[in-house]
């Protein structure tokens, strides 16, 4: 719904840079899964809600080095295109409830 008001926007052939479509609101790996096993169970898809257990960053051992902060601005988005955007939590609901 928000790439197709874009281009309802009379000047979006003219924006230039780079834009990022993101929810409202900042959360962690482990609140998004909380919340995606919470939702889950809530509408019936999961039988238990399973525990989520956090960990840090540094505990996780990979490859790919990870930045300490990975969170992107919705503000440009939302003021060149007029559309302010919902908390990650509705979003992700929707999402859960359409599966």
């Amino acid at each position: 719904q928000a790439i197709a008001h874009t281009l309802t926007v009379p000047h979006y052939r003219e924006l230039k840079g780079l834009y990022h479509l993101v929810p409202h609101g900042d959360t962690h790996w482990d609140q998004f899964a909380e919340k995606t096993f919470q939702f889950a169970h809530q509408q019936g898809n999961l039988e238990t809600q399973p525990r989520v257990i956090p960990i840090l960053t540094s505990e996780y051992t990979t490859a790919a080095r990870r930045p300490l902060n990975s969170r992107m601005s919705n503000q440009k988005f939302t003021q060149a295109f007029d559309l302010p955007l919902q908390n990650w939590e509705r979003y992700l609901e929707l999402c859960i409830s359409s599966l």
